[in-house]
Order: C-alpha cells, then sequence, then structure tokens
C-alpha cells in the first residue's frame, strides 16, 4: 500500500490514480495527523510525503511515524528546497526527494529505489 501524504487534493487525487493505474492500492491523508491516524490502522510500504502540510511540516511527520516503522521508505516532496530537516534520511537508500513539479516516472523511479532498499 502507497500512502500519499498531500493536502491539495487535486494532485492527491491525480497520483492515486497515476498509481491506481499501475496495480498499486493507494490511501491518500491531507494532513500530517491523517497520516500519524493510517499509519497506526497500518504499516504502508512507502509513503509519498509532501514537507508543507497544513498542521505542520512533513519532516516532522516523517519522525513521528518512524518512531513506529524505522526506515519506512519514504519520497519526500516538496515545491521548496530547503532539505534541512531531512537530510539525515536523505543520506539513507529508504529516502528520495522529488522537487514539484515532477514527472510520473520520476516518481515511480523514486518510488522503487526507496522501496528496493529493504
Amino acid at each position: 500500500m502507497i500512502l500519499i501524504v498531500e493536502d491539495d487534493a487535486d494532485i492527491a487525487v491525480g497520483l492515486r490514480a497515476l498509481l491506481m493505474s499501475e496495480g498499486a492500492t493507494v490511501r491518500i491523508a491531507a494532513s500530517g495527523s491523517e497520516a500519524l491516524d493510517e499509519t497506526a490502522r497500518e504499516r504502508p510500504d512507502v509513503i509519498v510525503l509532501d514537507l508543507q502540510l497544513p498542521d505542520g511540516g512533513g519532516a516532522q511527520t516523517y519522525e513521528q511515524i518512524s518512531r513506529r516503522w524505522p526506515r519506512l521508505p519514504v519520497v519526500f516532496v516538496s515545491g521548496a528546497d530547503d532539505l534541512g530537516e531531512i537530510a539525515h534520511h536523505l543520506a539513507n537508500d529508504y529516502a528520495a526527494f522529488l522537487f514539484k513539479p515532477f514527472e510520473f516516472d520520476q516518481l515511480l523511479s523514486a518510488i522503487e529505489k526507496v522501496t528496493s532498499a529493504r
């Protein structure tokens, strides 16, 4: 299961449709708190996580999630290039970053990279 954490509903729904067309099971969370609820119910195979969320940063959300699921594969996405808060994750194979806007093929490649690191 892929968990998309994205507060822009159009982006989230579009990504879900594209990923589902590739055979993936996808859930959407529109905020960090929704992401925490989703990951408490079920461990996703990978998270696509926006760094700017309405209830705080995606980096803080991932820190909370990774307490329960250490090294959970994640693709951070953002329109800003301040990577300071996630730099320590990006040094590992389980994490990747995509600058918005990105191509769908880039997302698929990033997902493949982080999930194959397990």
